[in-house]
């Protein structure tokens, strides 16, 4: 039910180049809550590596980027050890275009098991790993400097976008 829902809240028209937050609240019997890392891996069916969440920290910002060929998923974390989710993410590579297909959201384009290049934009580096059949379309992964935000998206597009709002914000 949470993809249906996901897909619905992601197939609004909004124009290009905006970005969309997207809250999850968990509800339970007792309370309700907004969703964590832990929770949005478990709804998506994601394995992390062992202690991953160990140096993650809350909130969770999920988002929807519109860009040219429709919208992007991703997410947001701080961290309080920047390195060591940089390792973790390192280590990592091998499994999460498998692992993290569910973040396409049922789309054509998925990447496929390769070896993540690093790209640099202003001044900011991150990995990125090209889904074949759009090599805008991907996985991209950085730990911001500044604020030590974990951002992950679909696009290098997407993952340019957030750095520009990370600039603009700090």
């Amino acid at each position: 039910e949470f993809l249906s829902v996901l897909k619905d809240a992601f197939a609004s028209s909004e124009r290009q180049g905006a970005f969309k937050r997207v809250i999850i609240v968990i509800k339970t019997k007792t309370e309700d809550r907004y969703a964590d890392l832990k929770d949005l891996f478990s709804l998506f069916n994601i394995p992390p590596p062992s202690l991953f969440f160990t140096p993650i920290e809350k909130p969770l910002m999920t988002f929807a980027y519109y860009g040219n060929d429709g919208p992007h998923f991703g997410f947001a974390v701080t961290t309080n050890d920047r390195e060591r989710v940089l390792a973790a993410m390192s280590r990592w590579e091998e499994t999460l275009p498998t692992d993290f297909t569910p973040l396409f959201l049922g789309a054509s384009i998925l990447p496929k098991p390769g070896v993540f290049e690093e790209y640099t934009y202003r001044n900011t580096t991150y990995r990125f790993l090209p889904a074949p059949q759009n090599q805008n379309r991907g996985i991209a992964y950085l730990v911001f400097p500044a604020g030590k935000y974990l951002i992950v998206t679909t696009s290098r597009e997407s993952m340019e976008r957030a750095i520009e709002r990370l600039f603009d914000a700090l």
